[in-house]
Order: C-alpha cells, then sequence, then structure tokens
C-alpha cells in the first residue's frame, strides 16, 4: 500500500515540478548547508522555497527568481508599502508573521487581524507581491524627484540593483527610464538596455495590471503608437497582444462602471 501512494506521488506533475526545480537550484546555487529545504507550488508559474521555519524566495518553473524576501524586506520604503498595502509584519519568536491590517484605532496603532497568513499560501505570496509592486512605485516616485543627477559609485550600484528589483515587480514603466535618462540618473546605454527588457518582458503584463491604473500609470494606447514609433518595442506579436490586452482592460472598465452608476442611480431612488 506504501509502495502505491509513493507511486502517485511521483506520477504527480506538481510534485514532479516541485522536485526538478530543487534539483535546478541544488545545482546552481545552493549546497549541503541547505539540506532541508523544499519547494512547494502556490500558483501557475510561481514555487515557495522553504523550511520548517520560514519561506525563503519564490521561484518559476525554471528556477528562475521572482523575488527573495529577505532581500525585500531590507529594501527602502518596505514598511510604506507594506502598510498602503493594507498589510503589517510582526517578529515573534524569532519568526516574521505577516497579518491584515484592519484599521488604525484612536492611537494610530495598527489594529491586525485575528490570525496571521500562512506563509505557504497563496495569499501570502500575492501580499507580499503587492507590498513588493507598491514600494516599487513610492521608490521610483521619490527617484524622479530626487533633484541630485550625479551618484558615487557606491549609490549607482545600489541603484541599479533597486532598478533590477523593479522590473522583476513589474511596476517600472517605459516612461520612468525615459524621465530618469532625461533627469541624468541613469546613463543611454543602461537605459537602452532596461527599456528593451522592460519592452520584451513586462510591458504585456503592464497592459493589463490594474495596479499600475490605480496609481495613475496605465498604458494607453497613445503611449504603445509611441513606444513604436521610438522602435521600443519591435515584435508585431507583442505590439498585437499589447493592444489587445489594453482594449480588454478599457472594455471592462466601462462594463464596472456601468454597474456602479447603475447602483448610485438605484441608491438614489431608494432615497
Amino acid at each position: 500500500m506504501e509502495n502505491e501512494i509513493l507511486q502517485e506521488i511521483s506520477k504527480d506533475p506538481i510534485k514532479q515540478k516541485e522536485e526538478k526545480i530543487l534539483k535546478l537550484l541544488l545545482s546552481e546555487w545552493l549546497d549541503k548547508k541547505y539540506p532541508n529545504l523544499k519547494a512547494l507550488y502556490i500558483k501557475e508559474d510561481v514555487f515557495a522555497i522553504y523550511n520548517e521555519k520560514w519561506v525563503y524566495s519564490y521561484c518559476n518553473e525554471k528556477a528562475d527568481a521572482i523575488f527573495n524576501i529577505k532581500q525585500l524586506r531590507e529594501r527602502q520604503f518596505f514598511n510604506e508599502a507594506m502598510i498602503g498595502s493594507w498589510y503589517f509584519e510582526r517578529k515573534e519568536w524569532n519568526e516574521y508573521r505577516l497579518y491584515k491590517l484592519m484599521w488604525f484605532d484612536a492611537n494610530n496603532k495598527p489594529v491586525l487581524d485575528k490570525n496571521p497568513v500562512f506563509p505557504l499560501s497563496k495569499e501570502y505570496f500575492e501580499a507580499l507581491n503587492n507590498i513588493g509592486f507598491n514600494r516599487v512605485i513610492i521608490s521610483k516616485m521619490v527617484l524622479k524627484k530626487n533633484p541630485k543627477s550625479i551618484f558615487t559609485d557606491a549609490e549607482l550600484k545600489d541603484l541599479e540593483l533597486d532598478m533590477d528589483i523593479m522590473i522583476k515587480t513589474w511596476a517600472i514603466t517605459i516612461d520612468d527610464l525615459e524621465i530618469l535618462l532625461k533627469q541624468e540618473k541613469i546613463n543611454e546605454v543602461y537605459s537602452a538596455k532596461t527599456i528593451k527588457k522592460v519592452a520584451e518582458g513586462n510591458l504585456l503584463q503592464q497592459c493589463s495590471d490594474e495596479r499600475l491604473d490605480e496609481a495613475k500609470q496605465w498604458i494607453t494606447e497613445e503611449k504603445l503608437k509611441r513606444y513604436l514609433e521610438k522602435w521600443y518595442v519591435t515584435d508585431p506579436k507583442i505590439a498585437e497582444s499589447c493592444l489587445v490586452a489594453i482594449r480588454a482592460k478599457e472594455a471592462k472598465m466601462k462594463i464596472e462602471r456601468k454597474i456602479i452608476d447603475g447602483a448610485w442611480k438605484e441608491i438614489k431612488g431608494i432615497k
């Protein structure tokens, strides 16, 4: 019976993916210092890398990093982004625990949900992912307002590291990179390389990501046309998919506005 169960587990495609990811990571950067690490399927193309104490990071099916939790926690504006995302993290018994932020009391102290978010859940990943996204929104706004245009080598290295993290969250746009280049905060070589990376890897997701709409940084058809004219986007398939995504999101927003307007009319009618 036990052998049959083990055979069934070995046939499970998700289990096979988890095992494959661990093997890839072990061959790349893990060694015998981390014998207890495991990979767990969270959702499509997202896996948690964890041990019995906490989650370390997330990666995709190819074992490419999505984000490292420790690195995210140490970046500037993490706490502000966490509160802005309606979550709050506390260290309890040498473990970080993430809670939903319900409201603030009369003394402006956070009132938290009774139970922490389970670390090996989809909600935990999505909460941290949104915190990372909102951290980048804050960070890039501050960076663009910073009058300083010349950075030391150490500052520039830290900026480029942060920019790499920004790109992975989808929150930095081609428009942001154009502004940073104009402000001489990044050079032309870095700008061209990074714009290409955003155009090929992130633009399609940005066209449909409603979080950018909430930050009033949405991608419009007009912007997409400009990217094509400047040869930022050279792949016709990406351009076509972006146009479809923009129009689909706009259609969805129109439907939502109609529903909201209809609801308000009903409320006014009741009064």
